[in-house]
């Protein structure tokens, strides 16, 4: 989804200008199984994303990213996770023995006006560009992340088609854990796990079947 923005290529100073993504969970129905050929075909694309949901940036607030977040995990485990966010561009660690509203630990956010991309702690009072489904954008599964401040701009294409796209321009995909998504015990601080539901696709792509 962070792609689909860094491939409209708007001419910018920096890599993009919207480096964090959030879709829920529920718009993701199956994974992709690896075939003895290496392939990914549209078919499996069309599996997995089946909505065609259209995808926009909208600008909002650090406070406003931590808000989705504490209630991503509050629906955690609930309707099958349909609600729970994936991320992009973010890492956030998550502790669900903690109150509502406190289970988020911390969160830091990719940089996206920056020569070289890193993280730093969430901004609550800053204003971050992030790239977002529809059913996002319309308060799906009780999100809040439309904060109307005129600044929704649809993309070109659907989430399908940017997944297709991503994969054509790819070739080859390796993508390993990169600590999205981390849970802790209370007051220990022990890992449980690791970018829990990150896509794990290791596969070698010989091409893209149509």
């Amino acid at each position: 989804m962070v792609f689909a923005r860094t491939a409209q290529d708007e001419g910018g100073k920096f890599w993009t200008d919207a480096a964090i993504g959030f879709v829920q969970g529920g718009g993701i129905r199956t994974s992709i199984e690896k075939r003895s050929d290496g392939a990914i075909t549209e078919n499996d694309v069309l599996t997995v994303l089946p909505f065609k949901n259209d995808i926009y940036m909208t600008k909002v607030s650090g406070k406003t990213i931590r808000n989705a977040l504490e209630h991503s995990a509050e629906i955690f485990d609930k309707d099958s996770n349909g609600g729970f966010l994936q991320v992009s561009g973010i890492r956030v660690v998550y502790n669900l023995t903690n109150p509502v509203g406190k289970r988020v630990q911390s969160v830091e956010a990719l940089c996206a006006e920056c020569e070289v991309p890193m993280y730093s702690k969430l901004d609550d009072v800053k204003m971050y560009n992030i790239i977002i489904s529809k059913f996002l954008l319309d308060g799906g599964d009780g999100h809040k992340l439309n904060e109307n401040n005129g600044s929704n701009q649809r993309l070109p294409y659907v989430d399908s088609k940017t997944l297709s796209e991503y994969i054509k321009a790819r070739q080859i995909i390796y993508q390993g854990i990169d600590g999205r998504i981390t849970w802790v015990e209370q007051n220990s601080g022990i890992n449980l796990s690791s970018s829990l539901l990150t896509i794990l696709v290791a596969f070698v792509i010989k091409r893209l079947l149509n």
